[in-house]
């Protein structure tokens, strides 16, 4: 299976059929897309059916706020671990035809209340304890790193909670394949970079798992400015995120 996890920016609006393009392009099996918007259901539902990901599931979010979207080539049904105290930022993805069970999680970044988020990564911490033994793979936008190893400094909220996953016997996808490697997902205004988009292998998972890649482009389409800088790129990004895919089989 080939999972494309990806912030898809405040809906994807008149960018969603590039979107979808693009998720084909890369071969997406699987797409666990956040910062979904209610507004664009309907052009998104279309875009990837026309691309072969035609079985949706998705949250209501309210209006400001994004939520969560999967698509899938195949058949897939929500699974239940429990309810998400940001239930418009979590499904739970399972399907006969599936090699693991997927958590698709968008984590809050404290924008509604000061709280949410370490509620969720509270919540989250015990679903991780609950599916341990299980073929779990939890993926999507955590808005959460380690202090001076996915930033260069330490503002990152609940990099306490993140430090916890490997005492779990959870492992982080793409760091199985690539080691202590330093790479960002998303940039602030003023280039600084920090990786957010994550991919938590259970011990079954990560024995299935057989790469994890960001993607910053695919062949001439720009899937994101690294740094916010053009660099020669003249192309509109499609998000402000890069695009992990991983590899499972």
């Amino acid at each position: 299976m080939r999972l494309a996890a990806w912030n898809i920016q405040s809906g994807g609006g008149s960018r969603i059929p590039g979107i979808a393009t693009v998720l084909a392009e890369v071969g997406a099996e699987v797409c666990v897309l956040s910062e979904y918007t209610n507004a664009r259901s309907d052009a998104l539902t279309d875009a990837l059916a026309n691309v072969g990901l035609p079985h949706t599931l998705h949250t209501d979010p309210e209006a400001r706020w994004g939520g969560v979207f999967v698509a899938s080539r195949t058949p897939i049904r929500l699974g239940d671990v429990g309810d998400c105290p940001s239930p418009d930022r979590w499904l739970h993805v399972v399907g006969d035809d599936l090699p693991v069970e997927i958590g698709a999680a968008y984590i809050p970044n404290a924008e509604r209340s000061k709280t949410e988020k370490t509620e969720y990564w509270d919540w989250l911490l015990g679903v991780g304890d609950k599916v341990l033994s299980r073929d779990v793979l939890i993926t999507g936008d955590f808005n959460t790193g380690l202090h001076r190893i996915d930033e260069e400094g330490a503002t990152f909220v609940c990099a306490d909670r993140m430090a916890r996953i490997p005492a779990g016997g959870w492992t982080d996808g793409w760091r199985l394949h690539h080691g202590d490697a330093r790479e960002s997902t998303w940039w602030s205004h003023r280039g600084n970079g920090f990786r957010l988009d994550h991919a938590l292998l259970s011990p079954s998972a990560r024995a299935r798992c057989s790469g994890a890649e960001y993607l910053t482009s695919v062949g001439d389409r720009c899937i994101v400015h690294p740094q916010r800088r053009h660099d020669g790129c003249d192309l509109k990004p499609l998000s402000d995120h890069a695009m992990l895919v991983v590899e499972v089989v």
